[in-house]
């Protein structure tokens, strides 16, 4: 694999996983409440140009926020997803 290139997979459960196989691969592992959208948007805004951070985050905060914090507390999805992992 060339330098540049990375992969991410996303797990459900650690359970089939040896104490081995999850030192080598260098697994962080979450627990689902630990990372709010909150603190992932704020990662990524750090990317981005001042102007650009202020004025996406503003808009993010507004409506990105609100709509993940209902789509957990009021939606009954019909597959099990993690609306963490929809941040790209």
């Amino acid at each position: 694999m060339v330098d540049h290139c990375r992969l991410m997979f996303e797990v459900d459960s650690l359970a089939g996983c040896s104490p081995a196989t999850i030192s080598r691969t260098g697994l962080l592992a979450f627990a689902p409440g630990m990372l709010s959208v909150s603190s992932i948007i704020d990662s990524w805004l750090k990317t981005r140009r001042s102007e650009e951070a202020e004025i996406v985050g503003m808009y993010l905060e507004k409506f990105v926020e609100p709509l993940f914090l209902f789509m957990e507390r009021e939606c009954s999805p019909l597959i099990a997803w993690n609306p963490r992992a929809q941040i790209r």
